[in-house]
């Protein structure tokens, strides 16, 4: 049976909360308390058309003071913002919206409405002193107390500094108050004192009715004149009683009719600023959307131009390594000649479809410092490939480089700086006439002991072509044993090579597996 109650009252608080519309709010322990768009829940139940109220008590406020007009919803409010309090402390949902947050309040005091008794001897005041004297005996810091109409029913001069010195008391002890009143020294102490807040019910001049909606910051005028014609009062005594209403109590009901007209004046900017902002949040979404599509769109474009532009820089690639590869297999001053026509062409294509040079990590080298010398050793970012430098940069900054065997154009910023001439281990290689067997022994072997791999690519490389082109029946590549990463290298690239020849490890008296000895055949 317990069970079963307990699983009613929740389905029932989640009937009644969507009966309300109403939503659960966050739970602050301390802090202010915001109730988005707040509705009595009983005038909701009832099926009336009810005025929703943002109420908001900041953590720095200690008492706020609503006034305004009879019959202009005060009373109905401070309920709302009881019960909506309650609620939450029940564990129901209380009839507000969204974002709404309810700090956890120690307890909530009310004294609303009329508790006069014949039969005890209290009359209006009476009661409400005796209400107020159990509140101050019970409110502990951190509570809230809600008063309707503080200091009512007796001489409003004695009314008015009681109803100070309570509201003083209670905000000393740490306890938040909430009250309505019509006494306007209330409002001037509101307007006067740190901690406290004036509000107000707000009233239409021109339909000569309220309108049930909160302004927080700002006073409100009692407009017991206007209620009293609305209710039919004779005008006459209306009229008598506006001439016997004069004084200080007169210019301030001005000043506060100024207030008024001022407020409604900032709220119609303020709804025209919601509108604005609604309006360049739509445009803002909708250019955001554009500008998603454009970029993706050039996105689209940017990587098929790439495609074609990479597709383009292979080719010419390509074409110089073919024009590379004749001049090898067959070194004749005609193939030389359209070789060096073939590169020329192609390194000028490829150059003209290049996107601009950036530093990248993994190209080796530095950049060029100072002036080349002829034999200076530099890498070709636009062919990544290594050569030699023919001197010095022209007046253009173009420097002649042979890479491969063949005679290329570059530019100073299209090279990186290798070791220079006369650091390199230079490959000795004399240049006798074709066919000729007058080289030496020593200028026929290639020492790589030591070097890095890529450095040892580019020197077998180069010692390859010149040996080729000497017309050398056997070369010797000394490799060394070591780890047997730079051995593996030295092999795999001759299987590679485009000569018609044969490699071996050395015999005993070449270098044993050390070296490789390269036989070349020659038709």
């Amino acid at each position: 049976m317990d069970a079963l109650v307990e699983i009613d009252v929740a389905f029932a608080a989640a009937r009644y909360a969507l009966f309300l519309n109403a939503h659960e709010p966050e739970i602050a322990e301390e802090g202010e308390t915001h109730l988005e768009a707040l509705r009595h829940p009983l005038l909701v139940g009832r099926g009336f058309d009810v005025v929703a109220n943002d109420v908001t008590l900041e953590a720095s406020a200690r008492c706020v003071l609503i006034t305004g007009p009879n019959a202009g919803g005060k009373t109905v409010l401070l309920k709302a913002l009881g019960l909506a309090l309650l609620m939450t402390r029940a564990g129901l949902h209380p009839p507000a919206g969204p974002g709404s947050r309810v700090a956890d309040w120690g307890g909530v005091h009310a004294i609303i409405g009329d508790e006069q008794s014949i039969e005890a001897g209290l009359s209006t005041f009476a009661a409400m002193l005796a209400s107020l004297k159990t509140i101050l005996d019970a409110a502990a810091p951190g509570g809230l107390v809600l008063l309707d109409e503080i200091g009512e029913g007796t001489d409003p001069r004695q009314g008015v500094a009681l109803s100070m010195a309570v509201l003083e008391r209670l905000a000393e002890r740490g306890v938040r108050t909430i009250a309505t009143t019509h006494f306007a020294e209330l409002a001037a102490m509101a307007e006067a004192r740190d901690g406290f807040v004036n509000a107000s019910m707000e009233f239409d001049r021109e339909r000569m009715a309220p309108t049930y909606r909160l302004r927080l910051g700002v006073p409100g005028r009692s407009g017991a004149f206007d209620v009293a014609a609305k209710m039919g009062l004779d005008p006459a005594i209306v009229a008598r009683a506006r001439e016997l209403y004069e004084g200080a109590s007169s210019e301030l009901d001005e000043i506060m009719e100024g207030m008024d007209a001022t407020m409604r004046d900032l709220e119609e900017r303020r709804r025209e600023a919601e509108r604005d902002r609604a309006e360049a949040r739509r445009l803002l979404d909708l250019q955001r959307d554009r500008l998603k599509e454009l970029e993706e769109r050039m996105k689209k474009q940017a990587a098929s131009s790439l495609r074609a532009v990479e597709s383009e820089y292979e080719t010419a690639r390509e074409r110089i390594r073919e024009a590379v590869a004749a001049l090898q297999r067959g070194p004749t001053f005609q193939t030389a000649d359209e070789a060096r026509k073939t590169i020329d062409e192609n390194v000028v294509r490829a150059r003209r479809v290049t996107p601009p040079q950036t530093e990248r990590a993994d190209e080796p080298g530095e950049p060029v410092r100072g002036p080349l010398e002829d034999g200076d050793r530099v890498w070709v970012r636009t062919l990544r490939a290594w050569g030699r430098a023919e001197g010095p940069a022209d007046a253009k900054g173009r420097v002649r480089v042979t890479v491969g065997g063949a005679r290329v154009e570059s530019t100073v910023e299209d090279l990186r700086a290798g070791e220079r001439k006369a650091e390199a281990p230079a490959v000795h290689v004399r240049t006798p006439v074709l066919g000729s067997e007058s080289a030496g022994a020593d200028e026929r072997t290639l020492d790589l002991r030591g070097e890095r791999s890529d450095d040892a690519r580019d020197r077998v490389s180069e010692f390859l072509d010149a040996a080729y082109r000497s017309r050398w029946d056997r070369v010797t590549i000394v490799h060394g044993h070591g780890t047997g990463v730079l051995k593996k290298e030295v092999r795999d690239m001759l299987r590679g090579a485009p000569y018609r020849m044969n490699f071996r490890p050395g015999e005993r008296g070449e270098g044993g597996d050390g070296a490789t000895v390269v036989e070349f055949e020659f038709v």
